[in-house]
């Protein structure tokens, strides 16, 4: 993470000292269970995402399903802005890989979740506050006993008297989703990683308007 934060300080230096004041930079600590009020919300948004049992068709509104119904309320957990950069990515990979339409027993949009950037979840997140500033935080998370690297860094944005996942930065070689300038993404391992980063770069080229 030494990226992120060597980013943070270069644009803490170009900012007025009264914008500065207001941007808090955390020290770098250990990942740790979740402990703060936002750090809590993040944490309970990934295990609804977890107890979810169709995340992609709740989220994308279906995925070729003959009259299907949404059981999960992605609004309540993600702003438009993410939802939408999501789905962006979800019809460039439908395209390109099945012509626009969903064909059975293949993989044509996304094959994992984006609001996790996982397949599968082992259940337990560990978390590091990165960023904070009045309604809005940085946090990254990863697995216990799987390295030091964040395995996703998140922007939320507390609205209406809650907080909503607003960007997504995936690691390995996938895309972001609504979020950038958080450092040079890994490299990706292999054709798919490159076509998934080729992907964020023009989904976060139209996002990065709103990028703070």
């Amino acid at each position: 993470m030494a990226i992120l934060h060597g980013a943070v300080l270069v644009a803490l230096l170009a900012l007025p000292v009264t914008a500065a004041t207001a941007l808090a930079v955390r020290p770098e600590l250990p990942f740790h269970p979740p402990e703060t009020e936002v750090e809590r919300a993040l944490d309970n948004i990934l295990h609804r995402v977890d107890a979810d049992s169709d995340p992609l068709s709740n989220l994308l509104g279906g995925r070729g399903e003959r009259g299907f119904r949404r059981t999960v309320d992605y609004t309540t957990l993600l702003t438009p802005a993410l939802i939408a950069a999501i789905a962006r990515t979800e019809r460039t990979l439908l395209r390109r890989n099945c012509g626009g339409r969903y064909r059975p027993d293949e993989v044509c949009g996304l094959d994992f979740v984006p609001v996790t950037c996982a397949q599968e979840s082992n259940g337990t997140y560990l978390y590091r506050t990165q960023v904070t500033r009045p309604g809005e935080a940085i946090i990254a998370y990863r697995w216990p006993g799987e390295g030091r690297s964040a395995a996703a860094t998140y922007r939320l944005l507390h609205r209406g008297g809650s907080w909503r996942i607003d960007g997504i930065r995936c690691g390995e070689g996938l895309p972001s989703f609504n979020l950038t300038r958080l450092g040079r993404s890994e490299a990706p391992a292999d054709g798919a990683g490159r076509l998934l980063s080729g992907l964020a770069a023009t989904t976060n080229r139209r996002d990065e308007g709103r990028d703070r």
